[in-house]
């Protein structure tokens, strides 16, 4: 017999607060947005701060030089050697 998600969180508000934000993070459509979208927001804003002149790109590339650099290696095979 399943239990519904009321009887499964603690009776104590502070805790079932905590038991419901935990399961939005791990196991619901909004917890793997969330994921998403922190790395794809941190590749957007250094490409920008690249493309606006603020960093020249030496030392830490923008994810476009990246993916361009991993597309030439696995186009000619020096990828998977």
């Amino acid at each position: 017999m399943a239990l519904t998600a009321s009887e499964r969180l603690p009776q104590n508000p502070t805790l079932q607060a905590t038991a419901t934000r935990r399961e939005i993070r791990t196991g619901s459509p909004i917890g793997w947005g969330l994921g998403i979208l922190l790395p794809l927001t941190l590749a957007v804003g250094w490409e920008f701060v690249v493309w606006l002149g603020l960093s020249s790109g030496r030392l830490l590339p923008p994810p476009s030089r990246i993916f361009a650099t991993f597309k030439d290696l696995s186009a000619n095979g020096d990828l998977f050697r």
